[in-house]
């Protein structure tokens, strides 16, 4: 079975973003140039959806060209069926903020946790233990 190399490009009018789709092997990889944040959230998320509907997954992202990032523009990013394969300095750091870079090198893919359907059971999401209201001693 051959894999023909497809190429698609949408540059968004207004924003420092170009997002280029290409064929590599039997799945899609997105690179991605420009500023990720939240303002073009919505055209990753649209352009992760059509490469996954007429390549399939999972869709490989490339950050290498990103010079800023927030979660906001990570976020459509760090989904099932997405792999971040590389990534800029910039966005290496904000993963390691998030936690999700842990022994991830810019060439490889970064790990993404998948909701499991149980208990998150990392400190982050232990309750908070709600100490006792201080009330004022009353006058006697």
């Amino acid at each position: 079975m051959s894999h023909r190399k497809t190429r698609e490009t949408t540059a968004a009018s207004g924003w420092d973003l170009e997002v280029t789709v290409r064929r590599e092997g039997p799945g899609p990889v997105l690179r991605i140039d420009g500023d990720l944040d939240l303002g073009c959230a919505p055209l990753v998320t649209a352009m992760v959806d059509h490469a996954a509907a007429v390549y399939g997954r999972p869709v490989a992202v490339d950050l290498t060209g990103v010079a800023y990032a927030d979660t906001h523009g990570l976020a459509p990013l760090l989904r099932a069926g997405v792999v971040i394969r590389r990534t800029s300095p910039q966005v290496q750091r904000l993963l390691r903020l998030l936690g999700l870079a842990v022994g991830a090198g810019p060439s490889r893919p970064v790990p993404v946790p998948v909701p499991s359907g149980g208990r998150d059971r990392s400190p982050r999401a232990r309750p908070h233990r709600r100490r006792p209201a201080l009330r004022p001693a009353l006058p006697r």
